[in-house]
């Protein structure tokens, strides 16, 4: 895994990969400056799309939060699901 300019990674995780959070994973993803999206969960497999085509082999794909949120290895995760739920997932990311 590259390092940035600092010599830090830093390692980001999506829930609600489909539409907006789509359109964020591709501007946090900056593999050059040490930000780099390794994992994505959305409602449903087909919303995850081409995430692995985009981001690799390695990069696991979930519809379960719990999963994602239970990895020791993730420094930041953006919640990118419709407004009524961000209060759930804000609070188990804590």
């Amino acid at each position: 895994m590259s390092r940035g300019p600092t010599g830090n990674s830093h390692r980001l995780a999506v829930i609600g990969a489909h539409r907006r959070g789509r359109a964020l994973s591709g501007l946090v993803h900056r593999p050059e400056d040490g930000f780099h999206l390794v994992a994505a969960c959305a409602a449903t497999l087909e919303n995850l799309g081409d995430y692995r085509e985009r981001y690799g082999p390695r990069f696991e794909v979930t519809t379960c939060y719990p999963d994602l949120l239970s990895r020791d290895d993730i420094d930041t995760v953006m919640i990118c699901t419709p407004d009524h739920l961000h209060v759930g997932h804000a609070e188990a990311a804590l």
